[in-house]
């Protein structure tokens, strides 16, 4: 059996201004897995919870 460690991580920004977007929702539709970004719109959001 592999393990898996996996994060992703990026910036939420806005297409039309091109400014972040803090406090946004970031989730896999249909599962409990999420985070939100933070006052700069940087998440981390740790995928690995999916895998067990």
């Amino acid at each position: 059996m592999a393990a898996y460690c996996q994060v992703i991580n990026g910036t939420i920004i806005d297409s039309k201004t091109d400014s972040t977007i803090c406090f946004a929702t970031i989730y896999f539709n249909g599962t409990f897995v999420g985070t939100s970004s933070d006052i700069n719109g940087n998440f981390k959001l740790d995928i690995s919870k999916m895998l067990q």
